[in-house]
């Protein structure tokens, strides 16, 4: 018997179990995070994930990006790829996608009504346990050749961390969500750290050293090899601008048999996604495909790497123009690692523009710290909210700004930013950031006008 009939419906649905990216921090700190339900949950459901290969992925910053880069590659390879991200900008199903296409909504009724169809009084999964579920029933039907999977929060008890990848990657680490992974950058990093699996290859690229030593040491007690980006991978900028970059990635020596002549390896990538922080997403992502071919899952990385010149993934440092010519940047900056990254691509491209920062936050973010970089380079701000239930007070951001002795509108939702946005004629680039969530929603109302 159905459950759900709608989209609508299942979303409900899925929305009335425990969700812990939309309750409140106050009331989460005591919470207990465990992988029993979702294994249960899996159990019930016939453990899909054991029908498909994957590469599992973690990290504070850029694992989307990583994520996106390598499903693009192996699709480009030849293979069929499935991609699970977190969060969705727009809508929901862009969560579950495969070769780059988002599952249909009828699809996905189906596969919410199946699992739901295993659930009872007694057992409760979360909410992100019950996604989870979706996406690998939805990947073991379709025969994937890949998933490649982004952890939801943290890695070492986040419901992805259930799966027996043959590849991880660890992008960069820093200071979020410490409430619930906890204050440190080796607390942090050793969480992340919990996808590590024995025998399983290792890319990481975590740029903070006490992050790495961190790893290194939890890959060298589980017994995980350990590919260090940064030691056997140089990256070069050899073109850049608002359509992109052009970057070659080598290796520093022949550290493998398969080099020939004694060098490592060159490549040449082109990606439409800007920043130097790209450049090495585009670098960890290089390095997984290229350690799947030498562990003989795909032919050639080679064929791979033309895919990332095919991603499109919307409000990282995505810049559009609005029907007037006037420069919309939509990033997801939200933490201060990522607002220092944000405010030094802004530099690089709009060092002489009169600049609005768009901001909303959510309620556990390091406001002071964040805005404390934008105001070096915004000359206006809007301070504003998602519609998401953890949104932090515009009018409590527009204080934090006025503290640093900038002007301040609040505006109370997005379609009231939008608004100041139009009038604000003497603006040349607005930048919108500070949660996805803001990004995400002010860019969809703005679609139809910008291009």
């Amino acid at each position: 018997m159905k459950t759900v009939a709608t989209l609508d419906s299942a979303l409900d649905a899925l929305y009335s179990y425990v969700d812990y990216s939309r309750t409140h921090v106050r009331d989460i700190r005591s919470a207990v995070f465990s992988l029993n339900n979702i294994r249960e949950l899996l159990d019930r459901l016939g453990n899909p994930q054991r029908f498909f290969r994957s590469i599992h992925v973690a990290g504070t910053k850029g694992k989307g990006s990583v994520c996106a880069m390598i499903a693009a590659g192996l699709s480009n390879g030849g293979y069929k790829t499935g991609f699970y991200s977190s969060p969705h900008l727009s809508r929901f199903n862009e969560r579950f996608r495969i070769d780059g296409a988002i599952i249909s909504d009828e699809r996905l009724i189906a596969l919410t009504d199946r699992v739901l169809s295993v659930l009872d009084e007694t057992f409760r999964p979360s909410t992100f346990d019950l996604m989870t579920a979706i996406a690998f029933l939805y990947f073991a039907e379709e025969k994937v050749d890949f998933a490649v999977v982004e952890t939801g929060l943290g890695g070492r008890l986040d419901s992805t961390n259930i799966l027996a990848p043959i590849l991880t990657a660890i992008t960069s680490i820093s200071l979020d969500h410490t409430a619930f992974l906890g204050g440190t950058i080796e607390l942090i990093a050793a969480e992340k750290a919990g996808i590590l699996k024995a025998g399983v290859p290792a890319i990481i690229a975590p740029e903070h050293p006490l992050a790495l030593k961190t790893i290194s040491d939890r890959a060298k007690a589980v017994g995980a090899p350990v590919t260090d980006l940064r030691a056997v991978y140089t990256f070069e900028t050899v073109s850049d601008s608002l359509s992109g970059q052009t970057l070659v990635i080598r290796e520093r020596e022949a550290t493998y048999q398969n080099s020939k002549n004694g060098t490592g390896r060159e490549l040449k990538i082109r990606l439409n996604l800007i920043g130097a922080h790209q450049a090495v997403n585009a670098g960890l992502a290089a390095a997984a495909l290229i350690q799947l071919e030498r562990d003989r899952f795909i032919a050639s990385a080679s064929d791979c790497f033309a895919g990332f010149s095919k991603v499109d993934w919307r409000c990282r440092f995505e810049v559009l123009r609005m029907d007037d010519g006037r420069t919309v940047v939509f990033d997801g900056a939200h933490n201060l690692d990522s607002a220092e990254k944000l405010t030094d691509t802004l530099n690089r491209y709009f060092h002489a523009k009169r600049i609005c920062f768009v901001l909303g936050f959510s309620e556990d973010k390091d406001v002071r710290s964040i805005t404390e970089r934008f105001v070096q380079i915004g000359s206006e701000f809007i301070a504003t909210r998602s519609t998401h239930p953890r949104a932090a007070d515009p009018a409590e951001v527009a204080a934090v700004i006025r503290g640093y002795n900038r002007h301040a509108v609040v505006t109370d939702s997005l379609e009231d930013a939008i608004f100041k946005i139009r009038s604000m004629i003497d603006v040349e680039v607005f930048v919108v950031t500070g949660s996805l969530f803001v990004a995400g929603g002010i860019r969809e109302l703005l679609s139809k006008t910008i291009k």
